[in-house]
């Protein structure tokens, strides 16, 4: 980006018109922000989840250090993690749609500072395909509404706001811009460089005297412009300085370094990776094959008539002479910020696309609108389509995650704001408080989803106890472990979070007790008593209650009765090897050995090592 100084000087276009005639464009960055927030759909935006309860973990129970990783092994980032969740922290649940506010006004300033860069050397629809280009981006969908977002969204803003007042020639501006973004995020180190690169090309010829680059006495001699790169060179080289300075004392407070792969550089991911980075960046991501090929072709469209604007036009090309060098740096700075991605975690996320973006949010737009105006509002158009039917976010917790190229898209993170959500509701209604070292259990928790806890973290910030744990149910072995509170799972809910109530938890102890000592009328007594303690149907409860019914019914040889509970439990839970483990104890008490052999196969393909199952097949001589 910094080559847009280039295009300052060269453009034949006017100087600055007054901000009123700008306003119009400038006030199409709100209506891309509402565009992005009715993409986002009805969801629980804002509600803290994942890494966000480490932060707020830290807030609540730790002393804060400027120069910790805030409850994280690595990053040194006190700006968008210290800073940041001690402003948000102390409303952040009660008033989770404060962050959606507060991010979009963060976006709002980025709009109006990409435009202030475009406007340097392109007209103004130019500048506001290049401004709202990030905020139509689907990745931004999570970065909006996800309180850790504010790492990216800073880093943005920062390093637009440290170009832009380079541009116009103010050291402090850009120191301040840099600082917030180095402050941010690490990555921006990179763009260091950026301060006297600019001021460089803004020293080889006069720029717009709006810009502040012009003396009065006309341009400045060779010394005074080499001084003043120099001058530049110094100030980088101060903040680079400063945050390694302040990297050094967060080593010494435990920090550590993000672990990189040993062995070969992984070379051959390089290009997978930067498809994905472009795919994310111009909506593809997720998309059905059909959709996909339309919305590439029409991107292909767009640079294909661009291309033979430029080849047949003369006037096209002379407008694509001023912006080459900050085509050139956008094209760069795409490909420098996604390089260091291919050392993360295996795990792909299309928001991580968000910093290489700005380079692809300068080259697209200006290379297009090089050759017309209208291709570049021409891209607008498509990205405001792709958006618009981007994967919707899900409207109930399904029990495993939904399929995604990013281990955390948007739907897959909305999946798991409900699910906390719900849990937080449906405890905190129940139990408004709990005593010091409670344990508190879950049962069924829906597939990839306890990560979002951030283990015991979430509970703890809920309840302002430290103290608390928050661990796995475990089923019929959780019944002899402590559980002061008992959260179960329904599929498919919008709100699947059920608390167990402690007499149903009883009962439920007691028909297990009463089993083991042979009394099965009693037992079964105590199971349909169970069902009827429960207040709210928690069909984890009821699915376990069945299965023990079935048994019930087997011990005392009422086998048409155990038949159709555990057709009934199938029905309820589809295959599992608990079903076929009385599937084969019916056909061994019906004398059908070979029913019962099948029975025993199928457990032990869905279950290898099932203790029932492979005692049963001993028993029948079918293993030793």
């Amino acid at each position: 980006m910094s080559g847009l100084g280039e295009g300052v000087a060269a453009t034949t276009a006017p100087v600055l018109p007054a901000m009123t005639r700008e306003w119009p464009w400038l006030g199409l960055g709100g209506l891309a922000i509402a565009a992005l927030i009715l993409a986002c759909g009805h969801a629980p935006l804002g509600t803290p989840v994942l890494d966000d309860y480490r932060f707020l973990d830290t807030l609540r129970f730790h002393p804060i250090s400027w120069f910790d990783s805030m409850g994280w092994e690595w990053y040194w980032r006190p700006v968008s993690r210290q800073l940041y969740f001690l402003a948000v922290g102390p409303w952040l649940l009660a008033h989770s749609l404060g962050v959606v506010a507060l991010h979009a006004a963060i976006l709002l300033a980025l709009y109006a500072t990409l435009y202030r860069i475009a406007r340097a050397a392109c007209p103004p629809p130019v500048a506001m395909a290049v401004a709202s280009f990030p905020m139509l981006g689907e990745p931004m969908r999570v970065l909006l509404t996800w309180a850790s977002g504010s790492q990216y969204l800073l880093a943005m803003l920062g390093v637009s706001l440290a170009v832009e007042r380079a541009l116009a020639g103010r050291k402090l501006g850009a120191a301040l811009g840099m600082l917030l973004a180095l402050l941010s995020h690490e990555s921006t180190l990179l763009a260091l460089p950026l301060l006297p690169a600019i001021a460089a090309l803004r020293a080889q010829s006069a720029a717009p005297a709006s810009l502040g680059n012009v003396s009065p006495n006309g341009p400045p001699g060779p010394a005074l412009r080499g001084r003043e790169v120099l001058a530049w060179g110094l100030l980088a080289l101060g903040l680079g300085a400063a945050w390694l300075a302040g990297l050094w004392i967060a080593l010494a407070h435990g920090l550590s370094l993000l672990p990189l792969p040993h062995g070969v550089f992984p070379a051959r991911e390089l290009p997978t990776l930067f498809a994905r980075c472009l795919a994310a960046q111009l909506n593809l991501e997720g998309f059905p094959p059909r959709l996909t090929g339309a919305f590439a072709a029409g991107y292909a469209a767009l640079l294909i008539a661009a291309l033979v604007l430029l080849a047949r036009r003369r006037e096209a090309r002379a407008r694509l002479a001023p912006v080459a060098i900050p085509l050139a740096t956008a094209a760069a700075w795409f490909c420098v910020y996604t390089f260091p991605l291919v050392y993360l975690e295996p795990g792909w996320a299309g928001w991580r696309s968000a910093l290489p973006g700005l380079g692809l949010a300068i080259l697209a737009p200006v290379l297009l609108g090089a050759a017309s105006p209208w291709l570049a509002i021409g891209l607008v158009v498509v990205r405001i389509a792709a958006l618009g039917l981007a994967t919707p976010p899900p409207a109930v917790v399904t029990p495993r995650p939904p399929t995604s190229v990013s281990y955390l898209s948007y739907a897959r993170l909305v999946r798991l704001q409900r699910l906390v959500d719900s849990t937080r509701r449906a405890l905190l209604a129940r139990y408004p408080t709990l005593p010091r070292r409670a344990v508190v259990r879950y049962w069924n928790m829906p597939q990839g989803a306890d990560w979002a806890f951030q283990k015991s973290r979430a509970l703890r910030v809920w309840y302002g106890d430290s103290t608390l744990t928050w661990d796995r149910f475990g089923g019929q072995s959780g019944l002899d472990q402590r559980v002061d509170a008992l959260v179960a799972y329904n599929s498919d809910r919008a709100a699947p979070a059920v608390v167990i109530e402690p007499a149903a938890l009883r009962l439920f102890l007691e028909s297990r007790g009463a089993f083991a000592g042979g009394r099965m009328r009693e037992a079964d007594s105590l199971l349909a008593a169970t069902l009827l303690a429960q207040r709210e149907p928690a069909e984890p409860l009821a699915l376990a209650v069945l299965q023990n019914q079935v048994r019930v019914a087997l011990a005392r040889g009422d086998l048409a009765r155990a038949q159709a509970l555990n057709e009934a439990a199938l029905e309820r839970e589809g295959e599992s090897a608990r079903y076929y483990v009385i599937a084969a104890r019916l056909a061994i008490a019906r004398g059908d050995p070979a029913a019962a052999e099948e029975a025993l196969r199928k457990c032990l393909t869905l279950e290898p090592g099932n203790p029932e199952g492979e005692e049963i097949a001993r028993g029948l001589g079918l293993i030793r």
